[in-house]
């Protein structure tokens, strides 16, 4: 009897415990019922058929087309802004004026150096000038030398004759030949003055020319520096960009325009960084813009993340002509 009741028992402990868990369940499913199901993107999945070959991955992205030949226009000089020729998208060529500066002490200079030219012209010319009537002056002391030497020779040679003959006295002869003596000492003494006295005309005249040479570079230093107040274009192109205002004043070095070609055009894209990844040097892309549309190729793509997205380059297989413009 004992037996039995224990194996009633354990029946109905195991019936109480199922009873329990199927409860569970059921309170549990009830729970959950009414919820929706999971539900998932068809943009996230790649639908199609399975067939062998390449698998193409098409990534959209934006970006701008920038030139790759630019040249910034600088100040070399300090100045302020007068005016302002051009504007941002006019077509210009190498020198078309673009900017206007003023600077006064530029102006200022550039007189004072002029001026100091022309007094040293002057000057030299006066030089010039009397060192020519000093050479006149010495050329005429020259020639009354060799005259007086050519009667002191001949009064020798007379003199020497009449003594052979007896008809002077040797005393006479001798101071005949000492006097032709005295006088061709003395040209020697100005021929040699007349020589040295050229040097020094050639000395004095090359260092004139020199201290003219040095201020005529001062005045040409300052008048192309005065010259560069007007800003000129340094290339054919557009205008990209206009950094000045008018009234503004700047010093060497400050930036005011940029002139871009309009011909040499590559297109930066903004990659999302999730994206980046499947991006190769060389891969075809393709450009659509309100200007037209262009196929390229990737040629750079740019190792840091800025912003969760990645620069990359893309150069075009032909020059891109208008209508198509920098950025």
């Amino acid at each position: 009897m004992d037996i039995k009741r224990r194996k009633r028992k354990w029946k109905m402990t195991s019936i109480v415990i199922f009873a329990v868990s199927f409860i569970s369940v059921a309170i549990l499913y009830i729970m959950d019922w009414g919820k929706a199901l999971p539900e998932f993107k068809r943009e996230n999945f790649w639908i199609g058929k399975v067939r062998r070959g390449d698998f193409k991955i098409q990534i959209y992205a934006s970006g701008i087309l920038v030139s790759e030949k630019y040249e910034w226009i600088t100040s070399t000089n300090d100045g302020i802004i007068e005016n302002i020729i051009v504007r941002t998208g006019d077509r210009v060529t190498r020198g078309t004026p673009m900017i206007v500066m003023k600077n006064n002490e530029l102006e200022q200079s550039e007189e004072d150096a002029r001026l100091q030219l022309l007094m040293a012209q002057d000057e030299f010319t006066i030089k010039q000038k009397n060192l020519e009537l000093d050479k006149l002056q010495r050329e005429a002391d020259l020639v009354s030398v060799k005259m007086a030497y050519q009667q002191a020779k001949y009064d020798a040679n007379n003199t020497n004759l009449l003594a052979q003959e007896g008809l002077i006295s040797l005393v006479d002869l001798e101071r005949a030949k000492a006097k032709e003596q005295e006088y061709r000492n003395k040209l020697e003494t100005e021929e040699k003055r007349f020589e040295k006295f050229e040097e020094i005309i050639s000395a004095q005249k090359r260092a004139n020319q020199s201290k003219i040479k040095q201020l005529d570079g001062v005045w040409q230093l300052r008048k192309r520096q005065l010259e560069s107040l007007n800003v000129r274009a340094s290339m054919d192109g557009i205008v990209h960009q206009i950094d000045v205002e008018i009234g503004q004043r700047v010093s060497i070095g400050n930036y005011l325009a940029k002139i871009s070609k309009t011909d040499f055009l590559k297109a930066e894209l903004n990659i999302p960084e999730s994206k980046a990844k499947e991006i190769r040097l060389g891969q075809d892309v393709h450009i659509e813009s309100a200007m037209g549309r262009a196929t390229g190729a990737v040629c750079r793509i740019d190792p840091a993340v800025k912003q969760g997205t990645v620069l990359v380059d893309v150069c075009f297989k032909k020059r891109l002509t208008e209508p198509f413009l920098p950025e």
